[in-house]
């Protein structure tokens, strides 16, 4: 009698690996390809919106006829938010914000109001004042986005045309915005602490810098949350009488911790170094280079 071999029903172990390896080759290299593309479409986007915000501030010069958002006189270069500037005897207050802020603003509480200096900001949902000796503090992130956008205070719909209060929200003519805010992009901080940050397409808020006319030069200010501080090539400030606007990109690092600044401004060299630890700043972006920066990109 002739044996007949029974069927083999289903795989064997080996079989069984060498198609799961093939599949999770497969899913990596899908995965893979699919980070290559976000990255590569989240640089465009920050790129681009680099640019916006350059324009914006563009914009914000035109309309209003003063030079580019100004840090202020707290520490580390917080700008000062308050309802009014005046100290109790009526006199403006020593401050570079009421520099700044009455080129802006030149009607700014140029009258009281209920017997009041009030320029009309208001933090939180019950439209509280802010004394001015406790003010909130702007970092330079929010700082820019501030006069770019009125921010949270004015739910960025700009500023008022009522010349002695700017800052009131019920006034339906408004000056600005001028850059439209994502609400998407905006962090969790608290209004108490000077309102969101505005994020890049990383998830890392944008970086700001500008020069000061009154100084003739940059502050020599660091964002010690940020880690950032303006940079330099060959020992030159870039953009030296404008603004700088840096993105941390995919790795959310910037190239340097400047704390305590040793040396500023801090040098970079374009497609050959980058600045204090390695790679860390190679895939950072900004208005100065039109890739990133370890690229030689002009």
């Amino acid at each position: 009698m002739s044996r007949r071999t029974a069927p083999r029903v289903g795989f064997t172990l080996i079989e069984l690996l060498v198609v799961i390896s093939i599949i999770a080759i497969l899913v990596s290299l899908t995965a893979a390809g699919v980070m290559r593309v976000r990255r590569t479409a989240n640089r465009t986007v920050a790129i681009a919106e680099i640019a916006q915000i350059s324009n914006g501030i563009g914009a914000f010069k035109a309309k209003l006829n003063v030079h580019i958002p100004a840090f202020g006189g707290g520490a580390n270069g917080a700008f000062r938010l308050c309802s009014s500037y005046h100290d109790a005897a009526g006199n403006w207050l020593n401050w570079p914000e009421v520099i700044y802020l009455k080129q802006v603003f030149p009607g700014m509480e140029s009258v009281q109001v209920g017997g009041n200096w009030d320029n009309g900001l208001r933090a939180g949902p019950g439209g509280v004042a802010i004394p001015n000796n406790n003010p909130v503090l702007l970092d330079p992130n929010q700082t820019l986005f501030f006069f770019l956008t009125g921010g949270g205070f004015t739910n960025y719909q700009g500023f008022s045309t009522n010349r002695n209060q700017p800052f009131e929200t019920t006034a339906t003519s408004r000056i600005g915005p001028f850059y439209e805010v994502k609400q998407d992009k905006l962090d969790a901080t608290t209004l108490a602490n000077g309102g969101p940050h505005y994020l890049d397409p990383f998830g890392s808020p944008y970086a700001y810098f500008a020069y000061d006319p009154a100084l003739n030069a940059y502050p020599q200010l660091v964002w010690p949350a940020a880690g950032v501080g303006p940079l330099a090539e060959g020992g030159r400030l870039l953009n030296a009488k404008s603004f700088q606007i840096l993105s941390a990109g995919q790795n959310k690092t910037f190239g340097y911790a400047p704390i305590p600044v040793v040396s500023w401004p801090v040098n970079w060299t374009p497609g050959v170094s980058v600045w204090g630890d390695g790679q860390a700043g190679g895939d950072d972006l900004s208005n100065f280079n039109a890739g990133p920066l370890l690229s030689n990109g002009k």
